[in-house]
């Protein structure tokens, strides 16, 4: 399984932080995803209590809210990893140590670069409900467009939990970290993003659209890995340094 790092420090308080409200509806939200390959897929989040699952085609990221635990699935290889707080907050560290004293590498990829927030004049109808529109931008280096609704409430600590998912990137990944702390001052829940950023020389571009927010229960094996994956080691553990992406 390809090694993952970053989870940002702010995943730390969801060990103690209360689960959002029982009352909340379970919510499943199916989205068409354009990649940087120019090709389509289909990504799925379930929402339910104080448990999130964000499902693709060949990863998939479980995090329970309350408890911080969390499982990434590798579909294609059929294989999982649990992780928890622990682990990711001493990797951080291990990381932020890696990266300390190389300010071009940062310069490159502006991940220490402050994120400014606007919002657009309009919006537009996502899946149904109306949005509003934000840009977010660090710089040169990244510009998010996000429409949200405030007819849908976000799980407390839902975009701590969506940083994991950008885990793949390594360093240059650490630059999510404080778009989506600013994403958490944004009133509503995100149903569209469309992304520009630079990933080293070039400059990809991603979009994110929902096409349809059910409600009703989840069952809770939706939170579990399946019985036939095979449990693999922790991409967090054993002691092994980061090194920064080159």
């Amino acid at each position: 399984m390809r090694r993952t790092l970053h989870a940002g420090l702010a995943l730390a308080v969801l060990s103690t932080a209360p689960a959002r409200p029982a009352a909340a509806e379970d919510l499943t939200i199916v989205s068409t995803v354009n990649t940087p390959r120019g090709t389509t897929r289909t990504q799925t989040q379930y929402l339910s209590g104080s448990r999130l699952r964000m499902s693709g085609e060949e990863r998939d990221t479980i995090v329970d809210l309350g408890s911080g635990k969390i499982t990434l699935l590798d579909n294609r290889r059929k294989q999982y990893s649990e992780t928890n707080l622990v682990e990711l907050r001493a990797f951080l560290d291990q990381m932020d140590a890696a990266m300390a004293g190389r300010p071009l590498f940062d310069r490159a990829i502006g991940a220490t670069a402050s994120v400014a927030v606007e919002k657009g004049p309009s919006g537009r109808k996502v899946a149904g409900y109306d949005t509003e529109q934000h840009t977010l931008t660090m710089g040169e280096s990244m510009r998010m467009q996000v429409w949200t609704t405030t007819a849908l409430d976000p799980p407390l600590h839902y975009f701590d939990a969506r940083k994991v998912v950008y885990a793949t990137m390594g360093s240059m990944g650490r630059r999510f970290d404080r778009v989506y702390d600013e994403m958490k001052k944004i009133k509503g829940f995100p149903l569209a993003t469309a992304l520009d950023y630079r990933m080293r020389v070039t400059r990809r571009q991603v979009s994110t659209e929902a096409t349809e927010v059910r409600k009703g229960p989840i069952p809770r094996s939706t939170f579990a890995a399946p019985a036939d994956y095979t449990k693999v080691e922790s991409p967090f553990g054993g002691g092994r340094p980061p090194r920064p992406s080159p």
